[in-house]
């Protein structure tokens, strides 16, 4: 009998995208941690690996449980340092287990999490712990000084944890090391349990000399899922392998790869190598079977060939990419792997492109919406238009995985709909049978 209490989407269950389109239907909890949801979901979490990190030394791996056992210490030593509910957590680490462990150990908290990439200028750094209010901040040791500049002036900072391989001389009450107060902590904690609505992520993106925040609820997290089944070719991937390009901090990578991967049971490696060696290497011993590729990829994969004798995505079965970013090699030298483009705003996550295994996308277009994502197009008073007509991509307010809006800037918000709709700012049209065109007049096709 199919549980009805688990949101998870399982869109192979329909032989078809239209029906998939036609009879899908959230069902989404009142309640929902998606950290705790995510970690104690496996039944063989003790020995299923969640992550594998690439380091100079080796690999090392974590499980399932392990991540549970190491995010419920970092919660314990959060609620030392009085971060809770509705707090924010800065975290500007590189793809590491220790990210994993302070991402799930705030949100256990109730805490917000504020990622932050480790190349953020000054200025963003500066702006999102301010805008935050962030009360607690992990740092990786090598840009702690440019982020202790600037952190050092926030009054609602009650705590900073810092991420080094060595053990510190010196701990003190503000200034304390990951690793030591992860072991020291205990495991005996309780995750809140936390409304789906309310706020998980804060992601601060600058456009056009602006800096925004982005808030994403623990349903948002569950709204991408099924645009993970179906761009991830519709199929089990409780065996797959994860790695991307891209950063860890961005809401494409966050929550379009890092947690539903997690929530599938699916093991992640995380990498920080650039050189194309290093990268092909990687894939190979970690075996790697599906691959984002950002908007902004590595210079190692959008560059380079492979040299001769390289095994190169020998295992990759699935490559996903934002508008088209996966290396011409890879393209021409392999036909069998599946390949499909996704199409993504901060504020949306993944909400159409192209799936081999459901249909065959025509010569221009962006491909179809993902199932349960309400994606429309409308004219400039909130009306769904007929097909072939013309007017702008829009996301239904109850979608699912739509942000919750700006932080702290509720006019921003209300702005950015008309009547119900948030409009991505892209005009286009669908035709007969749903799929996307972008118009000429944007310039993007």
């Amino acid at each position: 009998m199919e549980n009805r209490t688990d949101p998870t989407p399982r869109l192979e269950r329909f032989e078809s995208y239209e029906r998939a389109r036609r009879e899908f239907r959230w069902l989404i909890p009142q309640h929902l941690n998606i950290a705790s949801a995510t970690c104690r979901r496996h039944a063989d979490a003790v020995t299923r690996i969640a992550l594998s990190e690439v380091k100079e030394g080796g690999i090392n791996t974590y499980t399932f449980g392990g991540l549970d056992f190491l995010s419920d210490k970092f919660a314990m030593a959060l609620s030392e340092s009085c971060i809770g509910p509705r707090d924010s957590v800065a975290v500007v680490l590189p793809p590491s287990a220790a990210l994993a462990i302070a991402h799930l150990g705030a949100l256990k908290t109730g805490a917000v999490v504020v990622p932050l990439s480790m190349t953020s200028a000054a200025e963003l750094l500066e702006h999102a712990l301010a805008d935050s209010a962030a009360r607690a901040l992990v740092v990786e040791e090598s840009i702690y000084g440019v982020v202790e500049a600037v952190a050092r002036s926030l009054p609602n900072l009650a705590s900073r944890f810092v991420v080094r391989d060595l053990r510190p001389a010196v701990r003190s009450a503000e200034v304390k090391d990951f690793w030591s107060e992860v072991d020291r902590a205990s495991s005996d904690f309780d995750a809140v349990e936390t409304d789906a609505n309310s706020p998980a992520f804060i992601f601060y993106v600058e456009s056009q000399g602006e800096i925004n925040g982005l808030v994403h609820s623990h349903r948002s997290v569950i709204g991408q899922l099924a645009a993970f089944e179906m761009f991830n070719d519709v199929e089990d991937k409780s065996e797959s392998v994860f790695w991307t390009a891209g950063d860890w901090s961005s809401p494409a990578v966050a929550m379009g790869v890092l947690y539903p991967a997690w929530w599938y049971g699916c093991s992640i490696v995380a990498s920080n190598s650039e050189d194309q060696a290093s990268v092909l290497r990687i894939m190979e011993q970690c075996d790697v079977t599906n691959v984002l590729i950002p908007s902004s990829p590595s210079k190692a994969l959008a560059e380079s060939e492979p040299q001769p004798g390289e095994g190169t995505f020998l295992k990759v079965r699935t490559v996903v990419a934002e508008a088209q970013r996966w290396p011409d090699y890879l393209v021409n030298s392999d036909p069998s792997k599946t390949l499909n483009e996704v199409y993504s705003r901060l504020e949306t996550g993944w909400i159409f492109g192209r799936c081999e295994r459901w249909f065959a996308t025509p010569p221009g277009s962006a491909g179809r919406p993902v199932p349960g994502r309400w994606i429309e197009i409308i004219d400039q008073t909130g009306n769904v238009l007929q097909a072939n007509e013309k007017g702008n991509i829009g996301v239904n307010r109850s979608d699912p995985g739509l942000f919750t809006g700006y932080q702290n800037d509720p006019a921003r918000t209300l702005a950015a709909f008309i009547a119900d709709w948030y409009l991505i700012g892209d005009s286009a049209y669908k035709d007969e049978d749903g799929y996307l065109f972008f118009s000429p007049l944007d310039g993007r096709r």
